[in-house]
């Protein structure tokens, strides 16, 4: 993963850690489904932002910490590129 997109998922990851635990709730991540330019995506889909808990959660302590999420988000990345 490049540096700025770490940048990017490290901001991303600061912003969304209302509480300044170091770690990403489920309660933390439904509250950025719920009042986000997200919301009208997560309307449509079955798919939610407490998921990344469920596919990335590493060391199963039911929350997300900076690595996973970079993690998830490389993932993703990948996923994005390798179908262009």
């Amino acid at each position: 993963m490049c540096a700025v997109y770490r940048l990017v998922v490290a901001g991303m990851f600061d912003y969304y850690d209302k509480n300044d635990d170091d770690y990403l709730d489920s309660v933390e991540l439904d509250d950025v489904e719920r009042h986000g330019y997200l919301q009208s995506v997560f309307e449509t889909t079955s798919c939610h932002m407490h998921d990344f808990i469920i596919l990335q959660d590493a060391d199963d302590d039911h929350r997300l910490s900076l690595p996973e999420l970079n993690t998830a988000m490389g993932n993703r990345q990948k996923k994005v590129y390798n179908s262009v």
